[in-house]
């Protein structure tokens, strides 16, 4: 069968993309997340913004649907030309605004103090933190 593939597709192997549910949690989380605004600008246009992706871990701990932060348009957006773009300019983006983990645990520490519960273990915090962005 193997060799039948090889045949079939060459020696490029066939891609397959990951497919990923959305639990309830994460569902639930992205919601509140998205309520805040922009946790830049305030505006209500936002996208999620996952700083690794969907699907990342750090230190073996799944970090990726929790690690998510509100941004509007003109700072997230692929088609937005704004100089400070986390997706096209993520240097400027930090300089200007800081760590985008830095942003991420001030807002979960805003939800605390709101009498929010986080829907994640103080590991993926602990784990966020060690990452570079």
């Amino acid at each position: 069968m193997h060799r039948i593939l090889r045949a079939i597709y060459g020696r490029h192997r066939m891609i397959r993309s990951k497919k990923t549910t959305k639990t309830k949690a994460v569902s639930d989380w992205e919601d509140l997340v998205r309520s805040r605004g922009c946790i830049i600008t305030g505006q209500n246009d936002v996208q999620i913004h996952h700083p690794h992706g969907r699907t990342y871990k750090n230190n073996k701990v799944l970090i990726g649907p929790w690690y998510i932060l509100p941004l509007c348009m003109r700072l997230h957006d692929v088609s937005s030309n704004d100089p400070f773009n986390v997706t096209h300019y993520p240097k400027d983006f930090a300089a200007l605004y800081g760590y985008q983990k830095d942003l991420f645990e001030t807002m979960c520490r805003d939800f605390v103090l709101e009498g929010n519960v986080l829907p994640f273990p103080q590991e993926v915090i602990e784990s966020i933190r060690d990452t570079r962005k």
